[in-house]
């Protein structure tokens, strides 16, 4: 375990009522090079604390160090709460007042620790590896918050006031999820991304506008894409997707065709059961090693031209159908058929001609 101690003592005075919301006017935080004091976004640095000497000539206090340097604050630097601050030297440390009757003081970097007063009290943080689990998906850090009430330097379990987790994104491609999943957004994606199978149905709300990936997923029992607002551009990817158990439909919410989903791609993809395409915003589309739709293949509303190019290696579908595409002609609707081994019975199409649409004849 790795234990970071931060160790703050606060001399709390009279007027501590007066205090800024944030509850303090000043703050100082330690850093590489020393003690950094900040007033109202005004930095100033300590080198060494305890080793400055701090002077106050006309209002202004002065921090002079060994190497040189020197660091005025002036009464006129506001805190938080629009009181003044002035930095004291206090034996050993260095001390922070403001006008509101807060103080805060700062254990030197270098030398000696100063012996804990009555009024002082110190916080630790401790760091540790955390499983993979509930708290966190796949692994991350704990990190326990809390006051060492014994002064041992160790912050122990029953010392600790708070735990929070940081976890890792992703983890790699691994094993099954049973039951159904739901993504709304892009960020909803690191929980599921490792999984190479998902055995119920998955939906995917794209209406962000955003690229959605699941690099990892190989089967799927039901697929959902649904888009959303129309002027949205919003991609759905399955690099490595070979089966859908069930039906594939990419549409609207509702079966609206008015969606902002310009790309579905998914090149690996060999069989699904029945495929829908119907938007309208659909721009590409690569099914490149599809071969097998083992019910319909349904092409509405789309704006693009699709031809046996985009299914170069369909082999049977059931039926093909093809309504409202104003851009596939019965030629290809009838090239379709012929390649996925449609009878001529269970392939319906219509084309647009003269600003209609009328049914093919096979």
């Amino acid at each position: 375990m790795k234990t970071l101690y931060l160790c703050i003592f606060f001399l709390v005075a009279t007027l501590v009522s007066a205090c800024a919301s944030d509850g303090k006017s000043c703050t100082a935080l330690e850093t590489a090079d020393g003690v950094k004091i900040v007033c109202k976004g005004d930095e100033q640095l300590v080198k060494n604390g305890a080793a400055c000497t701090i002077k106050n000539e006309d209002d202004i206090s002065t921090i002079v160090c060994p190497d040189g340097t020197a660091t005025a604050l002036a009464d006129g630097k506001d805190g938080k709460d629009g009181s003044s601050c002035r930095v004291e030297k206090n034996g050993e440390t260095t001390l922070i007042i403001c006008t509101d009757g807060s103080a805060e003081t700062v254990t030197p970097l270098q030398g000696p620790p100063g012996d804990k007063g009555d009024t002082g009290t110190s916080a630790l943080i401790a760091t540790s590896d955390e499983s993979a689990g509930a708290n966190c998906s796949f692994g991350g850090t704990r990190i326990d918050v809390g006051v060492d009430t014994n002064n041992d330097g160790v912050l122990s379990q029953d010392e600790v006031t708070n735990t929070s987790f940081v976890c890792n994104a992703t983890g790699a491609a691994t094993g099954t999820l049973y039951g159904d999943v739901r993504i709304e957004n892009s960020h909803q994606l690191r929980e599921y991304v490792q999984y190479q199978h998902i055995t119920g149905k998955l939906t995917i709300n794209a209406a962000a506008g955003e690229f959605i990936e699941f690099p990892a997923l190989e089967t799927v029992g039901v697929l959902l894409v649904q888009g959303g607002d129309p002027t949205l551009s919003t991609s759905v990817s399955f690099p490595s997707l070979i089966a859908v158990r069930g039906d594939a439909s990419v549409t609207g919410t509702g079966g609206v065709s008015e969606v902002g989903l310009v790309s579905f791609t998914a090149p690996l993809l060999e069989e699904v059961g029945e495929l829908i395409l119907s938007a309208k915003s659909l721009q590409l589309v690569d099914f490149s090693s599809l071969r097998t739709v083992a019910d319909a293949l349904r092409l509405n509303y789309l704006s693009v031209e699709i031809s046996t190019s985009d299914f170069p290696n369909l082999e049977f579908a059931r039926w093909l159908v093809v309504n409202y595409c104003p851009e596939i002609s019965c030629e290809e609707s009838a090239a379709l058929c012929a390649q996925a081994n449609v009878v001529a019975g269970d392939c319906y199409a219509e084309e647009y001609v003269d600003g209609a649409f009328v049914d093919c004849v096979f």
